[in-house]
């Protein structure tokens, strides 16, 4: 699969406009893996699986927290119980501080 990438985006909404500027600002457009949901129900398993291959961790940046959020968690247990590949960790709707083991 290839190397894996320290983070990742699965954005709905407003969120993607929002992303998309600040990785434009600070000159990453194209440089982070993002995953734009024009759809959230169903959700498209296979890309997000894709996607939580590909990245040590992935942020869920949505307009009602949780509601994706928990889903893509879902596909990410899944991964888990069929083995052997290791999902990204997901981050939303609280992110992680320096205290929970992560740099901030």
């Amino acid at each position: 699969m290839g190397e894996r990438v320290p983070v990742g985006f699965v954005t709905i909404g407003p969120c993607t406009a929002v992303l998309r500027q600040v990785a434009y600002s600070l000159g990453l457009s194209g440089r982070v893996p993002h995953l734009a949901l024009a759809v959230t129900h169903p959700l498209d398993g296979v890309v997000v699986e894709r996607l939580l291959g590909r990245c040590e961790r992935v942020i869920v940046l949505e307009p009602r927290p949780g509601a994706v959020a928990d889903r893509v968690s879902a596909v990410a247990d899944a991964m888990r119980r069929r083995g052997p590949a290791e999902p990204a960790e997901i981050w939303g709707p609280v992110l992680p501080g320096p205290d929970d083991g992560d740099p901030a």
